[in-house]
């Protein structure tokens, strides 16, 4: 992550949207009011979230839904953060560029963004009342963290791990063994 350019003053994201050096095709979050540049993603990184767009986009095709990889997401045009998920699945029209009621939200834990998805991402997500469910998946071996709201309003969060293991959405009727996900990417095939 690199912070773009000393900036004056915080942004909201309105103002982030609206900057002449925004370009949709690069990746930038607005991290509490600053511009930071993202990494692209590469190789298994892109594979997950193809694979996982896939099936999801197959499933959903006669649906209201809307599977949208590199999502960005803010609580509203004033708020001081705009982030981009891996992907997301919503009723809003996949044209957007800034979401703001998405059901479900995956993002592909990478080592440069693992602790800023876990700790600044997750939070956020865990307080917009549209998400029904967040994955956060690892990219180099078959183990995700599924959190899933409940029907009080909290989280639970469970380990689902290797490649026998199955991810079961809540928030959309997918049932995928994580081997669909992750086979090929080791040679010895089971990545355990």
């Amino acid at each position: 992550m690199t912070v773009i350019k000393p900036q004056d003053r915080l942004m909201t994201v309105a103002e982030f949207l609206a900057w002449p050096g925004f370009d949709p095709n690069r990746h930038y979050q607005l991290i509490d009011g600053k511009i930071v540049e993202m990494a692209p993603a590469r190789g298994q990184h892109n594979i997950l979230i193809g694979r996982l767009a896939q099936h999801l986009n197959n499933l959903l095709e006669d649906s209201d839904l809307n599977v949208v990889p590199t999502g960005g997401i803010a609580r509203s045009d004033q708020a001081q953060r705009w982030f981009e998920t891996d992907l997301l699945v919503t009723t809003e029209p996949p044209s957007l560029i800034s979401f703001r009621h998405p059901i479900l939200i995956v993002e592909i834990l990478s080592p440069s963004t693992a602790d800023l998805d876990r700790t600044v991402k997750l939070p956020d997500y865990h307080s917009l009342p549209s998400v029904r469910e967040i994955v956060l998946m690892d990219q180099s071996r078959p183990e995700l963290i599924h959190h899933v709201r409940t029907a009080t309003g909290g989280w639970c969060a469970s380990a689902v791990t290797g490649m026998d293991a199955t991810l079961v959405l809540v928030s959309v009727p997918l049932i995928l063994p994580l081997r669909k996900l992750y086979r090929g990417f080791w040679s010895d095939e089971d990545g355990e």
